[in-house]
Protein backbone atom coordinates (compact mmCIF):
# COMPACT_ATOMS: atom_id res chain seq x y z
CA UNK A 1 0.00 0.00 0.00
CA UNK A 2 1.29 3.44 -0.65
CA UNK A 3 2.24 5.69 1.80
CA UNK A 4 0.23 8.63 2.53
CA UNK A 5 2.59 11.20 3.34
CA UNK A 6 5.44 12.06 1.22
CA UNK A 7 7.60 14.34 2.49
CA UNK A 8 5.75 17.51 2.93
CA UNK A 9 2.76 16.02 0.39
CA UNK A 10 -0.40 14.61 2.09
CA UNK A 11 -2.03 12.04 -0.85
CA UNK A 12 -5.41 12.26 -1.23
CA UNK A 13 -6.89 10.96 -4.11
CA UNK A 14 -5.23 8.96 -7.63
CA UNK A 15 -5.57 10.95 -10.74
CA UNK A 16 -3.55 9.30 -13.21
CA UNK A 17 -1.55 6.35 -13.91
CA UNK A 18 1.63 6.30 -16.63
CA UNK A 19 4.64 4.24 -18.28
CA UNK A 20 6.63 4.27 -15.21
CA UNK A 21 4.43 5.73 -12.35
CA UNK A 22 1.27 6.88 -10.47
CA UNK A 23 -0.04 10.50 -10.69
CA UNK A 24 -2.28 11.60 -7.24
CA UNK A 25 -3.97 14.82 -6.18
CA UNK A 26 -2.05 15.64 -3.22
CA UNK A 27 -2.15 19.12 -0.69
CA UNK A 28 1.16 20.36 0.90
CA UNK A 29 0.87 20.75 4.21
CA UNK A 30 3.46 24.12 4.36
CA UNK A 31 0.56 26.11 3.05
CA UNK A 32 -2.45 23.88 2.02
CA UNK A 33 -1.70 24.28 -1.46
CA UNK A 34 -3.32 21.92 -4.31
CA UNK A 35 -0.52 19.93 -5.88
CA UNK A 36 -0.04 16.97 -8.35
CA UNK A 37 2.53 13.98 -7.08
CA UNK A 38 4.00 11.31 -9.61
CA UNK A 39 5.57 8.55 -7.78
CA UNK A 40 7.29 5.43 -8.62
CA UNK A 41 7.07 2.32 -7.87
CA UNK A 42 9.61 1.09 -4.92
CA UNK A 43 10.32 -2.38 -7.03
CA UNK A 44 11.10 -0.37 -10.70
CA UNK A 45 14.61 -0.74 -12.15
CA UNK A 46 17.37 1.02 -11.94
CA UNK A 47 17.50 2.94 -15.43
CA UNK A 48 14.11 4.15 -14.38
CA UNK A 49 14.84 5.78 -11.25
CA UNK A 50 17.75 7.44 -13.37
CA UNK A 51 15.12 8.50 -15.94
CA UNK A 52 13.11 9.93 -13.47
CA UNK A 53 15.96 11.72 -11.17
CA UNK A 54 16.63 13.24 -14.82
CA UNK A 55 13.04 14.40 -15.52
CA UNK A 56 12.97 15.76 -12.04
CA UNK A 57 16.31 18.03 -12.67
CA UNK A 58 14.95 19.05 -16.53
CA UNK A 59 11.45 19.69 -15.17
CA UNK A 60 13.35 22.25 -12.34
CA UNK A 61 15.27 24.21 -14.13
CA UNK A 62 12.15 25.47 -16.33
CA UNK A 63 9.75 27.96 -15.31
CA UNK A 64 7.07 28.99 -18.39
CA UNK A 65 3.24 29.46 -18.34
CA UNK A 66 2.86 26.63 -20.63
CA UNK A 67 5.09 24.08 -18.53
CA UNK A 68 3.91 22.43 -15.87
CA UNK A 69 5.96 23.79 -12.90
CA UNK A 70 7.97 22.08 -10.41
CA UNK A 71 7.62 22.18 -6.58
CA UNK A 72 10.19 19.62 -4.68
CA UNK A 73 10.20 16.21 -4.46
CA UNK A 74 13.27 13.36 -4.24
CA UNK A 75 14.85 10.28 -5.40
CA UNK A 76 17.06 7.86 -3.11
CA UNK A 77 16.37 3.93 -2.54
CA UNK A 78 13.70 4.49 -0.20
CA UNK A 79 10.89 7.23 -2.57
CA UNK A 80 11.02 8.35 -5.74
CA UNK A 81 8.54 11.32 -6.37
CA UNK A 82 8.53 14.98 -6.99
CA UNK A 83 5.60 17.61 -6.74
CA UNK A 84 4.65 19.81 -9.55
CA UNK A 85 1.85 21.85 -10.72
CA UNK A 86 -1.59 20.48 -10.26
CA UNK A 87 -3.61 21.27 -13.57
CA UNK A 88 -7.63 20.09 -13.26
CA UNK A 89 -9.29 20.13 -16.78
CA UNK A 90 -7.59 17.17 -17.80
CA UNK A 91 -5.40 16.43 -21.32
CA UNK A 92 -6.02 17.50 -24.82
CA UNK A 93 -6.13 13.70 -25.43
CA UNK A 94 -9.11 13.41 -23.74
CA UNK A 95 -10.52 16.57 -25.49
CA UNK A 96 -9.86 15.44 -28.88
CA UNK A 97 -11.62 11.71 -27.67
CA UNK A 98 -14.94 14.05 -26.60
CA UNK A 99 -15.02 16.30 -29.79
CA UNK A 100 -13.11 14.29 -32.39
CA UNK A 101 -11.83 17.09 -34.05
CA UNK A 102 -11.28 20.88 -33.28
CA UNK A 103 -11.84 23.87 -35.44
CA UNK A 104 -8.59 25.07 -37.31
CA UNK A 105 -8.67 28.20 -35.32
CA UNK A 106 -8.75 26.33 -31.88
CA UNK A 107 -5.82 24.34 -33.10
CA UNK A 108 -3.81 27.30 -33.88
CA UNK A 109 -4.24 28.65 -30.62
CA UNK A 110 -3.19 25.29 -29.12
CA UNK A 111 -0.37 24.75 -31.52
CA UNK A 112 1.20 28.46 -30.85
CA UNK A 113 1.07 27.92 -26.94
CA UNK A 114 2.88 24.33 -27.68
CA UNK A 115 5.48 26.52 -29.73
CA UNK A 116 5.74 29.15 -27.18
CA UNK A 117 6.85 26.24 -24.84
CA UNK A 118 9.36 24.59 -27.40
CA UNK A 119 10.92 27.50 -28.09
CA UNK A 120 12.15 27.72 -24.51
CA UNK A 121 12.88 24.99 -23.97
CA UNK A 122 15.00 24.67 -27.44
CA UNK A 123 16.67 27.45 -26.62
CA UNK A 124 18.08 25.99 -23.42
CA UNK A 125 19.42 23.04 -25.22
CA UNK A 126 16.02 20.64 -24.35
CA UNK A 127 14.26 18.56 -26.97
CA UNK A 128 11.08 17.03 -25.18
CA UNK A 129 11.31 13.68 -27.70
CA UNK A 130 7.53 12.78 -26.39
CA UNK A 131 5.33 15.59 -27.44
CA UNK A 132 1.67 14.19 -27.50
CA UNK A 133 -1.88 14.91 -26.41
CA UNK A 134 -1.65 12.86 -23.32
CA UNK A 135 1.21 14.84 -22.17
CA UNK A 136 -0.46 18.71 -22.89
CA UNK A 137 -2.32 19.46 -19.78
CA UNK A 138 -5.70 21.70 -19.89
CA UNK A 139 -5.75 24.64 -16.96
CA UNK A 140 -8.89 26.28 -15.80
CA UNK A 141 -8.22 29.00 -18.16
CA UNK A 142 -7.87 26.74 -21.06
CA UNK A 143 -4.10 27.30 -21.47
CA UNK A 144 -1.98 24.43 -22.70
CA UNK A 145 0.81 23.21 -19.91
CA UNK A 146 3.60 20.58 -21.20
CA UNK A 147 4.26 17.93 -19.06
CA UNK A 148 5.88 14.45 -18.61
CA UNK A 149 9.65 14.99 -19.46
CA UNK A 150 10.72 11.41 -18.90
CA UNK A 151 12.28 10.76 -21.81
CA UNK A 152 13.97 14.48 -22.18
CA UNK A 153 16.98 14.92 -24.19
CA UNK A 154 19.46 17.44 -23.49
CA UNK A 155 21.51 18.62 -26.21
CA UNK A 156 25.67 18.11 -26.08
CA UNK A 157 24.75 16.78 -22.18
CA UNK A 158 25.20 12.97 -21.36
CA UNK A 159 23.07 10.71 -23.12
CA UNK A 160 21.02 8.08 -21.88
CA UNK A 161 21.81 4.36 -23.02
CA UNK A 162 20.74 3.70 -26.45
CA UNK A 163 17.19 2.28 -25.27
CA UNK A 164 16.52 5.41 -23.44
CA UNK A 165 17.04 7.46 -27.02
CA UNK A 166 14.19 5.33 -28.46
CA UNK A 167 11.57 5.28 -26.39
CA UNK A 168 8.52 7.42 -27.00
CA UNK A 169 5.25 7.26 -28.53
CA UNK A 170 5.17 5.54 -31.95
CA UNK A 171 2.38 7.81 -33.29
CA UNK A 172 4.45 10.98 -32.81
CA UNK A 173 7.79 9.57 -33.54
CA UNK A 174 10.13 11.38 -36.02
CA UNK A 175 12.42 9.27 -38.47
CA UNK A 176 15.55 9.98 -36.74
CA UNK A 177 13.97 9.00 -33.66
CA UNK A 178 13.01 5.47 -34.48
CA UNK A 179 15.99 4.99 -36.34
CA UNK A 180 18.00 5.49 -32.95
CA UNK A 181 20.23 8.44 -34.52
CA UNK A 182 22.84 10.24 -32.23
CA UNK A 183 21.87 13.50 -33.84
CA UNK A 184 18.44 14.09 -32.42
CA UNK A 185 17.93 18.40 -32.39
CA UNK A 186 14.60 20.60 -31.82
CA UNK A 187 13.46 19.27 -35.65
CA UNK A 188 12.22 16.08 -33.82
CA UNK A 189 9.51 17.92 -31.84
CA UNK A 190 8.55 19.72 -34.68
CA UNK A 191 8.24 16.39 -36.38
CA UNK A 192 5.57 15.85 -33.26
CA UNK A 193 4.06 19.02 -33.51
CA UNK A 194 2.66 18.40 -37.32
CA UNK A 195 1.53 14.95 -36.48
CA UNK A 196 -0.17 16.62 -32.82
CA UNK A 197 -1.98 19.51 -35.44
CA UNK A 198 -2.77 17.18 -38.32
CA UNK A 199 -4.87 14.70 -35.23
CA UNK A 200 -6.27 18.39 -34.12
CA UNK A 201 -7.47 19.27 -37.14
CA UNK A 202 -8.19 16.08 -39.30
CA UNK A 203 -9.81 14.40 -36.12
CA UNK A 204 -7.36 11.18 -36.50
CA UNK A 205 -3.70 10.48 -36.68
CA UNK A 206 -1.62 10.94 -39.30
CA UNK A 207 -1.35 7.47 -40.22
CA UNK A 208 -4.42 5.96 -38.69
CA UNK A 209 -5.08 3.83 -35.80
CA UNK A 210 -1.80 2.17 -36.74
CA UNK A 211 0.14 0.52 -33.87
CA UNK A 212 3.37 -1.62 -33.45
CA UNK A 213 5.91 -2.06 -36.34
CA UNK A 214 3.50 -0.30 -38.97
CA UNK A 215 3.10 2.74 -37.88
CA UNK A 216 6.81 3.08 -37.09
CA UNK A 217 7.37 2.03 -41.13
CA UNK A 218 4.92 4.45 -42.12
CA UNK A 219 6.90 7.44 -40.18
CA UNK A 220 10.08 6.25 -41.92
CA UNK A 221 8.98 5.68 -45.14
CA UNK A 222 4.76 6.28 -46.52
CA UNK A 223 3.95 10.13 -46.94
CA UNK A 224 1.60 11.69 -45.13
CA UNK A 225 -1.97 12.56 -46.12
CA UNK A 226 -2.59 16.26 -46.56
CA UNK A 227 -4.73 17.67 -43.74
CA UNK A 228 -7.56 18.69 -46.04
CA UNK A 229 -8.76 15.61 -47.50
CA UNK A 230 -10.20 15.30 -43.42
CA UNK A 231 -11.51 19.19 -43.53
CA UNK A 232 -11.77 21.04 -45.98
CA UNK A 233 -12.25 24.42 -43.89
CA UNK A 234 -8.29 24.27 -43.09
CA UNK A 235 -6.57 27.34 -44.58
CA UNK A 236 -3.82 26.37 -46.95
CA UNK A 237 -0.54 28.00 -45.14
CA UNK A 238 -2.11 25.44 -42.38
CA UNK A 239 -1.77 22.40 -44.45
CA UNK A 240 1.38 23.16 -46.21
CA UNK A 241 2.92 23.78 -42.58
CA UNK A 242 1.78 20.69 -41.92
CA UNK A 243 3.33 18.73 -44.35
CA UNK A 244 6.49 20.58 -43.69
CA UNK A 245 5.95 19.58 -40.17
CA UNK A 246 5.79 15.92 -41.32
CA UNK A 247 8.94 15.86 -43.77
CA UNK A 248 11.21 12.87 -43.31
CA UNK A 249 14.41 14.43 -43.48
CA UNK A 250 15.04 17.40 -39.99
CA UNK A 251 16.28 19.74 -43.18
CA UNK A 252 13.46 19.87 -44.83
CA UNK A 253 11.60 20.82 -42.36
CA UNK A 254 11.16 24.55 -40.58
CA UNK A 255 14.17 25.82 -38.74
CA UNK A 256 13.18 25.95 -35.44
CA UNK A 257 9.70 26.73 -33.22
CA UNK A 258 9.44 30.76 -33.88
CA UNK A 259 9.47 30.11 -37.64
CA UNK A 260 6.86 28.03 -36.77
CA UNK A 261 4.70 30.85 -34.62
CA UNK A 262 5.12 33.25 -37.50
CA UNK A 263 3.18 30.98 -39.88
CA UNK A 264 0.70 30.29 -37.35
CA UNK A 265 0.00 34.03 -36.65
CA UNK A 266 -0.14 34.86 -40.08
CA UNK A 267 -2.70 31.98 -40.44
CA UNK A 268 -4.84 33.17 -38.21
CA UNK A 269 -4.56 37.22 -38.92
CA UNK A 270 -5.17 36.61 -42.59
CA UNK A 271 -6.20 32.85 -43.47
CA UNK A 272 -5.71 31.42 -47.74
CA UNK A 273 -8.86 29.62 -48.59
CA UNK A 274 -9.68 27.42 -51.94
CA UNK A 275 -12.51 29.64 -53.68
CA UNK A 276 -14.39 28.44 -56.49
CA UNK A 277 -13.69 30.24 -59.68
CA UNK A 278 -15.69 33.43 -60.05
CA UNK A 279 -18.68 33.07 -62.59
CA UNK A 280 -19.78 35.52 -65.15
CA UNK A 281 -23.33 36.83 -64.05
CA UNK A 282 -26.04 37.53 -66.89
CA UNK A 283 -29.18 39.48 -66.44
CA UNK A 284 -31.99 37.48 -67.61
CA UNK A 285 -35.23 39.16 -68.20
CA UNK A 286 -38.48 38.49 -65.81
CA UNK A 287 -40.22 35.72 -67.54
CA UNK A 288 -43.55 35.14 -66.66
CA UNK A 289 -45.84 31.88 -67.28
CA UNK A 290 -48.54 32.85 -69.65
CA UNK A 291 -51.80 30.97 -70.80
CA UNK A 292 -50.70 30.22 -73.98
CA UNK A 293 -47.21 28.70 -72.57
CA UNK A 294 -50.11 25.75 -70.53
CA UNK A 295 -48.46 22.57 -70.86
CA UNK A 296 -49.92 20.04 -72.98
CA UNK A 297 -52.38 21.94 -74.63
CA UNK A 298 -54.95 21.55 -71.47
CA UNK A 299 -56.06 25.00 -71.76
CA UNK A 300 -58.10 24.23 -74.98
CA UNK A 301 -59.35 20.85 -73.71
CA UNK A 302 -60.59 22.54 -70.69
CA UNK A 303 -64.32 23.84 -72.24
CA UNK A 304 -64.61 20.08 -73.49
CA UNK A 305 -63.86 18.41 -70.56
CA UNK A 306 -65.81 20.81 -68.40
CA UNK A 307 -68.72 19.54 -70.54
CA UNK A 308 -68.45 15.98 -70.47
CA UNK A 309 -68.02 15.99 -66.61
CA UNK A 310 -70.99 15.17 -64.73
CA UNK A 311 -72.87 17.92 -62.78
CA UNK A 312 -71.82 16.75 -59.58
CA UNK A 313 -68.10 16.65 -60.47
CA UNK A 314 -68.24 20.31 -62.08
CA UNK A 315 -69.70 21.64 -58.64
CA UNK A 316 -66.47 19.83 -56.67
CA UNK A 317 -64.14 21.36 -59.41
CA UNK A 318 -65.76 24.80 -59.39
CA UNK A 319 -65.27 24.51 -55.09
CA UNK A 320 -62.10 23.41 -55.32
CA UNK A 321 -60.99 26.07 -57.57
CA UNK A 322 -62.79 28.68 -55.45
CA UNK A 323 -61.03 27.53 -52.61
CA UNK A 324 -57.32 27.46 -54.58
CA UNK A 325 -58.33 31.47 -55.85
CA UNK A 326 -58.78 32.24 -52.17
CA UNK A 327 -55.65 31.35 -50.77
CA UNK A 328 -53.88 33.51 -53.53
CA UNK A 329 -55.64 36.41 -52.75
CA UNK A 330 -55.11 35.80 -49.34
CA UNK A 331 -51.68 35.51 -49.27
CA UNK A 332 -51.23 38.22 -51.34
CA UNK A 333 -53.02 40.71 -48.68
CA UNK A 334 -50.84 39.37 -46.35
CA UNK A 335 -48.10 40.65 -48.22
CA UNK A 336 -49.52 43.65 -48.99
CA UNK A 337 -50.03 44.52 -45.89
CA UNK A 338 -47.19 43.22 -43.80
CA UNK A 339 -45.11 46.34 -42.46
CA UNK A 340 -42.55 47.56 -44.34
CA UNK A 341 -38.89 48.88 -43.15
CA UNK A 342 -39.14 52.08 -41.83
CA UNK A 343 -35.90 54.83 -41.84
CA UNK A 344 -35.86 58.30 -40.29
CA UNK A 345 -34.76 61.15 -42.53
CA UNK A 346 -34.18 64.57 -42.23
CA UNK A 347 -35.79 67.19 -43.58
CA UNK A 348 -33.93 70.65 -44.72
CA UNK A 349 -35.61 72.34 -41.64
CA UNK A 350 -34.04 70.12 -39.72
CA UNK A 351 -37.11 67.72 -38.60
CA UNK A 352 -37.03 64.36 -38.90
CA UNK A 353 -40.11 62.45 -40.74
CA UNK A 354 -40.52 58.67 -41.03
CA UNK A 355 -40.87 57.37 -44.22
CA UNK A 356 -41.34 53.55 -44.80
CA UNK A 357 -38.79 52.03 -47.33
CA UNK A 358 -40.54 49.93 -50.44
CA UNK A 359 -40.79 46.16 -49.90
CA UNK A 360 -38.57 44.02 -51.40
CA UNK A 361 -39.78 42.52 -55.03
CA UNK A 362 -40.52 39.55 -53.76
CA UNK A 363 -44.07 39.85 -54.93
CA UNK A 364 -43.55 37.91 -58.01
CA UNK A 365 -42.76 34.35 -56.01
CA UNK A 366 -46.30 33.53 -54.56
CA UNK A 367 -48.29 34.45 -57.85
CA UNK A 368 -45.91 31.90 -59.84
CA UNK A 369 -45.77 29.25 -56.91
CA UNK A 370 -49.83 29.82 -56.94
CA UNK A 371 -50.04 29.45 -60.75
CA UNK A 372 -48.59 26.08 -60.85
CA UNK A 373 -50.29 24.36 -58.24
CA UNK A 374 -53.20 24.89 -59.98
CA UNK A 375 -51.87 23.94 -63.51
CA UNK A 376 -51.10 20.44 -61.38
CA UNK A 377 -54.63 20.51 -60.03
CA UNK A 378 -56.22 20.63 -63.11
CA UNK A 379 -53.66 18.25 -64.46
CA UNK A 380 -54.82 16.03 -62.36
CA UNK A 381 -58.69 16.57 -62.68
CA UNK A 382 -57.70 16.51 -66.71
CA UNK A 383 -56.34 13.26 -66.26
CA UNK A 384 -59.22 11.94 -64.25
CA UNK A 385 -61.62 13.21 -66.65
CA UNK A 386 -59.54 11.05 -69.15
CA UNK A 387 -59.86 7.75 -67.48
CA UNK A 388 -63.58 8.52 -66.83
CA UNK A 389 -64.00 8.95 -70.78
CA UNK A 390 -61.67 5.31 -71.09
CA UNK A 391 -64.06 3.90 -68.29
CA UNK A 392 -66.97 4.91 -70.18
CA UNK A 393 -65.81 4.30 -73.89
CA UNK A 394 -64.77 0.40 -72.40
CA UNK A 395 -68.22 0.01 -71.35
CA UNK A 396 -69.90 0.70 -74.44
CA UNK A 397 -67.79 -1.45 -75.84
CA UNK A 398 -68.75 -4.25 -73.65
CA UNK A 399 -72.73 -3.56 -74.30
CA UNK A 400 -72.01 -3.39 -77.59
CA UNK A 401 -70.49 -7.38 -77.65
CA UNK A 402 -73.04 -8.72 -75.51
CA UNK A 403 -75.88 -7.86 -77.98
CA UNK A 404 -73.62 -8.18 -81.13
CA UNK A 405 -73.41 -12.04 -79.76
CA UNK A 406 -76.79 -13.63 -79.90
CA UNK A 407 -77.52 -11.81 -83.61
CA UNK A 408 -74.20 -14.06 -84.75
CA UNK A 409 -76.00 -17.36 -83.04
CA UNK A 410 -79.20 -16.72 -85.30
CA UNK A 411 -77.05 -16.39 -88.18
CA UNK A 412 -75.26 -19.96 -88.17
CA UNK A 413 -78.39 -21.34 -86.98
CA UNK A 414 -80.15 -20.24 -90.12
CA UNK A 415 -77.06 -21.07 -92.36
CA UNK A 416 -77.39 -24.76 -90.36
CA UNK A 417 -80.95 -24.98 -91.53
CA UNK A 418 -80.12 -23.92 -95.07
CA UNK A 419 -77.53 -26.18 -94.92
CA UNK A 420 -79.60 -29.31 -94.20
CA UNK A 421 -83.12 -28.84 -96.53
CA UNK A 422 -80.05 -28.31 -99.54
CA UNK A 423 -78.73 -31.55 -98.40
CA UNK A 424 -82.02 -33.33 -98.01
CA UNK A 425 -83.03 -31.89 -101.54
CA UNK A 426 -80.49 -33.42 -103.50
CA UNK A 427 -80.59 -36.82 -101.79
CA UNK A 428 -84.72 -36.95 -103.11
CA UNK A 429 -82.99 -36.53 -106.42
Amino acid sequence: MEPRCLGTFLLEKQVGRGGMGVVYRARCLKDGRVVAVKLLPNDIESNYRKRFAREMEVLRSLRHPHIVRYYDGQCDNKHCYYAMEFVEHGTLAALLQRRGQLNWDEAVDYALQVCSALEYMHERGIVHRDLKPGNLLIGSDGQLKLSDFGVAWVVDGQHLTREGRTVGSFAYMSPEQISGSDKLSASSDLYALGCLLFEMIAGQRVFGEKIGPPVLLDHLRTKPPNVRQFAMNCPIQLANLIAQLLEKTPASRPKDAGAVMKVLNETRTTPEFVHLPETEVVSTPDVRPTVSEFPGQLWHELPQLWHELPAAGRKWIAIAGLIVLGVTIGLGLRSDTSESPRAQVTQSDGSKRTLQEPPPESWSVMPVLMFFVTVSVLGGLAAHLRKLNREEEALAARKAARTVVPRRSRERDEAQHYLDDLQSSVQFH
